[in-house]
């Protein structure tokens, strides 16, 4: 059996240039912790319920100014209508994904598949990696202290160095600052996360 037989067409897909607040009205209306972001016609990233707390609020994102291009995942695992779902299976259990998006041979998205859809138990918890960036600064007195630059929190990735090259990244995306050379010191710290 292929993917096309079992997932579920797209109903509900974002721009990436929509703010966060919007995106989290229309998760709200539509009921969806997981929405998929097509630029051009094409699937460019995906959004959850999980990022806007995690990469939106905790690092403390104005949600009516934050497009969903900062914060949406880009490192994208997806199925091709015409695989069979044994490739899916095997797809979602080697990345501890939720959901698979389908998308064509021109990259154009088709669908979504769920693990429920699969009848496949809820993946292993994922784990976050924090990563903290610090300048030490003196206060009046010339005692030397840490100060924090900036945190951001990255998933996916294989281990802190690469989490931490990655949260480089994010940061000059987002800031137009090359952190790593402001910085004296980079904390990383991983966190489990729940299922959701």
């Amino acid at each position: 059996m292929q993917i096309r037989e079992c997932m579920t067409p797209v109903q509900t897909s974002i721009n990436p240039d929509l703010s966060l607040v919007d995106v989290a009205h229309l998760m709200l209306d539509c009921g969806a912790g997981f929405l998929p972001v097509v630029e051009d016609d094409r699937l460019v990233g995906v959004i959850t319920d999980r990022d806007l707390v995690v990469r939106g609020l905790a690092e403390n994102r104005d949600a009516t100014q934050t497009p969903v291009r900062e914060l949406m995942s880009i490192e994208l695992v997806c199925g091709l209508a015409e695989q069979s779902l044994e490739d899916a299976k095997a797809l979602m259990e080697e990345h501890r994904i939720r959901r698979l998006p389908v998308i064509d041979e021109q990259q154009r998205l088709v669908g979504v598949l769920s693990r429920a859809q699969l009848q496949l138990p809820d993946p292993p918890h994922k784990d976050y990696v924090k990563v903290t960036f610090n300048k030490t600064k003196t206060d009046s007195y010339g005692r030397p202290h840490p100060v924090k630059l900036k945190s951001v929190y990255i998933t996916g990735t294989r281990d802190k160095d690469a989490a931490v090259q990655a949260a480089l990244k994010r940061a000059q995306q987002d800031e137009r600052t090359n952190l790593e050379s402001v910085s004296d010191k980079i904390e990383t710290e991983s966190i489990r996360e729940g299922n959701t």
